[in-house]
């Protein structure tokens, strides 16, 4: 009987997280190595074979075109596809996927409290510096304000949930765009703005636990040397409507802002009509619609506000759903090469 054999093998990840191209499958070969970035814990494996053929995942019995969700551990994670005949004549394809361990750039935040003499309220917040850290240099500050799900007290959750806060201290980034990182905890049960109390009907309000972030800024800015023209701001989701709020009130703060799946009052988005501003979305996001953010867009255009607009299309993988756009707009160097090369006015 004939050797059996995969006819095709479909990975998928959410976009933007894998280092390099997905290798292209080709059914003499049979050993694949995959490298992606530590917030992609899933993949989606989808074997395809003739129907004469039985297929294991792990030794789990899946149909042909049957796609299966497998849960990825930080490190080495190997998936051996089994193609069995009834002879029980078989061939197994290794596919070795490698998630990207984020520790050693988590060790290296300081876990710290702020009290905000102003309103009282007290925040928990992680801080990275330059390991070569110099007084005597200007450095960036990047201010990242997480979104709903990483509320509460367990402040490493800021650091592991994405790598909206992570991605700025890695070595490599450090190396072309040395900074200091700033992302602060929100209590259970509060939020950045009023989105998490009033709903979508009154969101944009800053909250006095929006406005203690504010003032931790400034504290950081006031303990370390930093670039007063070069301070960004960034942000997901809640996160996301903080920073557009934040700006929106302080607007001459803050050299760039870049909002995710996330948006603004667009009755008052004029005042950052000098602010450079990268808008992220997908469009079959189902918490903040599309349409919505492109109000914010639209408001912009009329200001003659400086914007850019990076909208996932309705045919691009995301897992478990389409708001985790924050993962390939993290995952986008030319952001972060653009973000970097802004200037407050």
């Amino acid at each position: 009987m004939q050797e059996p054999i995969l006819i095709d093998l479909k990975l998928q990840f959410t976009i933007g997280g894998v280092y390099g191209e997905i290798p292209k499958f080709t059914p003499s070969k049979t050993d694949y190595y995959i490298n992606v970035q530590s917030d992609i814990a899933n993949v989606a494996i989808t074997p395809f074979t003739d129907t004469e053929y039985q297929i294991a995942i792990n030794d789990k019995t899946v149909e042909s075109g049957e796609t299966c969700i497998e849960d990825l551990s930080t490190g080495d994670n190997k998936f051996e596809i089994t193609v069995r005949s009834n002879s029980e004549d078989k061939k197994t394809y290794t596919v070795n996927i490698f998630r990207e361990d984020i520790q050693k750039v988590i060790d290296k935040f300081r876990k710290l409290s702020f009290t905000d003499s102003q309103s009282g309220v007290t925040l928990k917040y992680n801080l990275f510096v330059p390991d070569n850290y110099d007084p005597n240099v200007t450095y960036p500050l990047v201010f990242f304000l997480h979104g709903a799900g990483e509320r509460g007290e367990d402040l490493v959750s800021v650091l592991t949930a994405n790598e909206g806060a992570t991605i700025w201290a890695k070595e490599t980034e450090q190396k072309k765009r040395p900074c200091l990182v700033l992302a602060p905890q929100c209590p259970m049960d509060k939020g950045w703005t009023s989105l998490i109390t009033a709903g979508f009907e009154d969101a944009y309000k800053l909250t006095d636990e929006g406005k203690a972030a504010y003032s931790l800024v400034k504290e950081i800015v006031a303990t370390y040397n930093i670039d007063k023209r070069r301070i960004y701001s960034t942000g997901i989701s809640m996160g996301g409507f903080g920073v557009w709020a934040l700006n929106i009130r302080y607007p001459y703060h803050f050299a760039a802002l870049v909002p995710v799946c996330s948006t603004a009052d667009s009755k008052k988005v004029f005042f950052l009509d000098r602010k450079p501003i990268w808008i992220f979305t997908a469009k079959r996001d189902e918490f903040v619609k599309a349409e919505i953010v492109q109000q914010n867009i639209k408001a912009l255009e009329m200001a003659d506000g400086i914007q850019k607009y990076t909208e996932y299309s309705d045919d691009a993988y995301f897992y478990p759903m389409a708001h985790f756009s924050w993962i390939p707009a993290y995952a986008n160097e030319e952001m972060r090469e653009w973000m970097f090369n802004q200037r407050l006015f």
